[in-house]
C-alpha cells in the first residue's frame, strides 16, 4: 500500500486520521504525522507505516462493522448509529456495510460526511465503563 498526504488511515490501535505529511524515515521503517494524533496516544503525533491497517482517499472506506457514526441531520440535530453487516435483499449472498438511519437502512455510502463523526470499536471499547454483567 502506497502511502500518500491527504489520505485517510486506520491504525491498529483503531484510531482513523489523515496524513498530513511524510515525516522521515528511520531503522522502524517510514514514519508519518497525521492531522489529529498530536490529541492521542501516538508519541509526538507520529505513527509507522506498521501501525497502519488501512488507508484510503474515501474515509468511507476505513470504517468497520462496530464502529459507531454520529450523523449530522438537519441544523441541530443528529443520530447516533452503529455500522452494521446487513444482506442485499436483492442478492441474497451478498453483504454490505451500513446503518439503521431514520428507520431505514442505508449503505455507507449514502451517508452525508458533512459533519460526519467516528467513533472506532477499538475506541469505544477503551474508553467504556461496564455496569452490570460478571466483571463487577
Amino acid at each position: 500500500m502506497e502511502l500518500e498526504e491527504g489520505m485517510y488511515v486506520r491504525t491498529k490501535q483503531g484510531i482513523i486520521d489523515k496524513i498530513m505529511h511524510i515525516a522521515g524515515l528511520n531503522s522502524y521503517g517510514t514514519y508519518y504525522r497525521l492531522v489529529n494524533q498530536t490529541k492521542i496516544s501516538f508519541e509526538n503525533g507520529l505513527v509507522y507505516k506498521s501501525d497502519i491497517l488501512k488507508a484510503s482517499h474515501n474515509i468511507i472506506d476505513l470504517i468497520q462493522e462496530g464502529d459507531i457514526l454520529k450523523i449530522n441531520d438537519y441544523k441541530d440535530t443528529y443520530t447516533i448509529c452503529e455500522v452494521e453487516k446487513f444482506k442485499n435483499p436483492y442478492f441474497p449472498l451478498e453483504k454490505f456495510l451500513g446503518v439503521r438511519h431514520n428507520n431505514k437502512t442505508k449503505r455507507l455510502y449514502e451517508i452525508p460526511l458533512i459533519n460526519l463523526k467516528i467513533v472506532t470499536k477499538e475506541q469505544f471499547e477503551s474508553i467504556s465503563y461496564k455496569v452490570g454483567g460478571s466483571n463487577e
